[in-house]
C-alpha cells in the first residue's frame, strides 16, 4: 500500500525515447562506460532496446577489473488506461574484490590502505529476467496482471581471517547462490460511490516460488577445498489482500487494508539433520489517514503491520553446519516470519513552483533483528529492535534542463531487550546505518548533451544528532 503520496505527479513513458542516444564516458581508475539506447514504433506498439557496458579498476592496488553488461528489450502497447508489455532484461558482472583488511597490516606498512591480503577474492553475478504485464480499464473497474520469471546466480570469494583457521591454505571461502524465481501479481479494483463519497475497493493475489541452490565452500585461490554446507531450498509464498480507499470529504481520505501471507519452506540439505519442511502465516493490517490539501500541502498518518522472513535453512536446522566435530553442535530453529509494526507521520507539499518536498517522522519495531556477521559471512537472528528517525526529500526542477534531487535521512536503531549472553553489554545494533544524505544534479543542455553530479554523504550521525533534534525525536 502506498500512503500519503496522492498529489498529482507527472506522467512518464518508459517505453519510448524522443531520439536514440549514445553515451561514452570515462575517468580515472580505468573507468569507462558505453550506453546505447533507442526505441522504434512497430505496429500498434513500441520496441525499446538499450545496452550498457562498463569497466572500472578503482583505486585499488589489485585492480578491480570490474566488468558489467546490462541489456533490456521491451515491447509495449499502451494508452492512458489499457496496455500490455513484455520485457527481457539481462545483467552480468564480475571483478576482483578488495575486501576488508587488517588495520595492523596497514599500520605496519605491509599493504597500503587500498591493498589486499588475498588478491584472489572476487565477485561474480548474473541476472536474467522475462516479465509481462497487462491492464484493462472500464468505467468502474481496473484489472492488472503481472507475471515474471528471474534467474539469478551469485558467487562471492571472501577472506576475512586470512590464516587463522587453515594455516596452510588460508581462510578464503565461497558463498554461492543459484535460483529461479517465478511469480504472479493480480488485482481487481472496483470504483464506486457510497452516497456522494468516492470509493475504491481492491482485491489482490500474489504468488511466488523460489527454487534455490545455495552453499558455502572453503576455498584457496578460488579453488574448492571442502564443502561446509550445501542446500536445495524451495520457498513458496502466497498472499491475498484487500484495500479500501474512501474519500470522506475534499480534505480527508483514508486507505485501509488487510493482507494475509502464507509461506512454505522446504530444505534438502547435505546434512539430513538439517532437512525438513516448515510453514508460517501472518495477518498484516494497515491504515492511512490523509488530510488536505491546503495550499498544495497534504498531511498523513500511516500505521500498520508487516514482517520479514528468516533464512529458510534456519527454519529446519538441527545441527551447526561447521566442519569436523562442530557438525555435532546442536542449533536452534528460527521463526519463519518475524512480525513488525510501523508508524509514520508526515507532510508532502508542492507549494513552491517546481519543488516537491516531503518530511516524514517514523518508528519501526521488529520482533527480531537480523545481523550480518562479516567474519563468518552469515546472518544471525537477534533481539527485538526499534528504529525511529526522519526523512526529508526534495525534488526541484527550476528549468527544463536542470533537476536537483536532495535527500537527508537519520535513523536511530536500538535493541529493546537484553542479550541472553550476560557478557554482551549495550543496546546498539551492529552495522545499523544512521545518517545518510544524497545530492543529485542531473542536467541537460539543448536536449543532446547530458551530465550529472552525484554526491553521496554517509555517517552524518554526529552532525545530525543535535540536542534540539534529539529532543524532537523523543517527544515524537
Amino acid at each position: 500500500m502506498n500512503y500519503g503520496n496522492t498529489l498529482p505527479q507527472e506522467d512518464s513513458d518508459n517505453s519510448t525515447f524522443g531520439r536514440g542516444m549514445v553515451k561514452l564516458s570515462g575517468g580515472q581508475g580505468g573507468y569507462w562506460r558505453t550506453l546505447v539506447a533507442d526505441s522504434v514504433k512497430v505496429g500498434n506498439g513500441n520496441i525499446l532496446a538499450a545496452f550498457e557496458y562498463m569497466h572500472n579498476d578503482g583505486p585499488f592496488v589489485n585492480p578491480e577489473d570490474f566488468r558489467k553488461l546490462n541489456g533490456v528489450l521491451r515491447y509495449n502497447i499502451a494508452d492512458a488506461q489499457n496496455g500490455f508489455n513484455i520485457t527481457a532484461m539481462a545483467y552480468d558482472g564480475k571483478g576482483n574484490a578488495t575486501n576488508q583488511v587488517a588495520k595492523r597490516a596497514v599500520d605496519e606498512g605491509l599493504i597500503s590502505r587500498f591493498g589486499t591480503l588475498d588478491s584472489s577474492d572476487a565477485t561474480f553475478a548474473s541476472r536474467y529476467s522475462l516479465s509481462s504485464a497487462w491492464q484493462h480499464t472500464d468505467t468502474d473497474s481496473v484489472i492488472k496482471v503481472n507475471v515474471y520469471t528471474i534467474k539469478n546466480k551469485l558467487a562471492l570469494y571472501s577472506d576475512f581471517t586470512y590464516y587463522l583457521n587453515d594455516p596452510d591454505n588460508g581462510d578464503q571461502f565461497k558463498q554461492y547462490d543459484s535460483r529461479v524465481t517465478s511469480g504472479l501479481n493480480a488485482s481487481y479494483t472496483l470504483i464506486s460511490k457510497m452516497g456522494s463519497h468516492d470509493m475504491e475497493n481492491t482485491l489482490g493475489l500474489q504468488l511466488q516460488n523460489d527454487n534455490i541452490f545455495v552453499g558455502l565452500d572453503n576455498t584457496g585461490n578460488r579453488q574448492t577445498l571442502s564443502t561446509v554446507r550445501f542446500d536445495h531450498v524451495v520457498e513458496s509464498s502466497g498472499a491475498v489482500y484487500f484495500e479500501n480507499r474512501f474519500t470522506w470529504s475534499d480534505k480527508f481520505r483514508t486507505v485501509a487494508g488487510l493482507r494475509g501471507d502464507v509461506y512454505r519452506f522446504h530444505v534438502a540439505s547435505d546434512n539430513p539433520a538439517n532437512s525438513g519442511t516448515n510453514m508460517d502465516a501472518l495477518l498484516s493490517p494497515k491504515l492511512s489517514l490523509i488530510f488536505g490539501p491546503w495550499a498544495k500541502t497534504e498531511f498523513y498518518i500511516n500505521m500498520g503491520g508487516w514482517f520479514h522472513s528468516n533464512d529458510a535453512r534456519g527454519t529446519t536446522i538441527s545441527q551447526s553446519p561447521g566442519s569436523g566435530v562442530d557438525s555435532n553442535i546442536p542449533a536452534a530453529k528460527v521463526q519463519p516470519l518475524v512480525h513488525s509494526k510501523g508508524y509514520e507521520i508526515g507532510a508532502r507539499t508542492v507549494v513552491l513552483p517546481g519543488l516537491e518536498s516531503s518530511l516524514t517522522f517514523f518508528r519501526l519495531d521488529f520482533d527480531s533483528e537480523l545481523t550480518f556477521e562479516g567474519d563468518a559471512g552469515t546472518i544471525s537472528v537477534g533481539r527485538p529492535s526499534r528504529r525511529y528517525g526522519f526523512e526529508f526529500a526534495n525534488y526541484y526542477k527550476p528549468t527544463k534542463w536542470l533537476t536537483i534531487d536532495a535527500d537527508i535521512a537519520y535513523t536511530e536503531g536500538r535493541y529493546t531487550a537484553a542479550d541472553p549472553d550476560p557478557t554482551v553489554k549495550g543496546d546498539h545494533i551492529p552495522g545499523a546505518v544512521e545518517g545518510v544524505a544524497s545530492l543529485g544534479c542531473p542536467y541537460m543542455i539543448y536536449g543532446r548533451i547530458s551530465a550529472a553530479l552525484d554526491c553521496v554523504i554517509s555517517a552524518l550521525t554526529r552532525l545530525l544528532k543535535t540536542t534540539a533534534y534529539a529532543a524532537l525525536l523523543r517527544l515524537y
